[in-house]
């Protein structure tokens, strides 16, 4: 029967990991066979890892309503708002024996990989809860 509003919010750390196998398929690979320059794989894989940590502030607003035999239901909508700077944190693991040319090739990916990482960051990302529960 009752149906309570509310107010709130939350501190704390929103934490992204992610991995990634690329494979980079290298130019010229049966002339650099040839030549014995590179005995590797046609197509080798590359693994990449991320990862960002920032610190939010969750503000929310919610409708909770609890019926007579107890049960409950409610829905909040809020959003993540980041409040200090991010960490984020980016490797890939390229053999020493690739050609530069594929190592130029992945670090251009990583530039890129990095910015957005920076840049989700200091997004701020919208919320939705569903409660279902039981009161005694």
């Amino acid at each position: 029967m009752p149906r309570q509003h509310w107010v709130g919010a939350g501190v704390g750390y929103a934490n992204v990991h992610g991995t990634i196998a690329n494979h980079y398929p290298i130019p010229n690979y049966q002339m650099l066979m040839q030549s014995h320059l590179y005995t590797g794989p046609q197509n080798p894989e590359i693994d990449s890892q991320g990862n960002v940590r920032t610190l939010v502030l969750t503000p929310q607003i919610g409708l909770l309503k609890t019926f007579q035999a107890g049960f409950s239901i409610g829905i909040d909508v809020g959003a993540q708002l980041p409040i200090a700077p991010s960490k984020a944190d980016f490797s890939t693991s390229v053999p020493s024996e690739f050609p530069d040319e594929v190592k130029a090739s992945v670090a251009k990916a990583d530039d890129k990989v990095r910015s957005s990482l920076t840049s989700l960051g200091r997004t701020v990302i919208p919320t939705v809860g569903v409660k279902l529960g039981w009161l005694l």
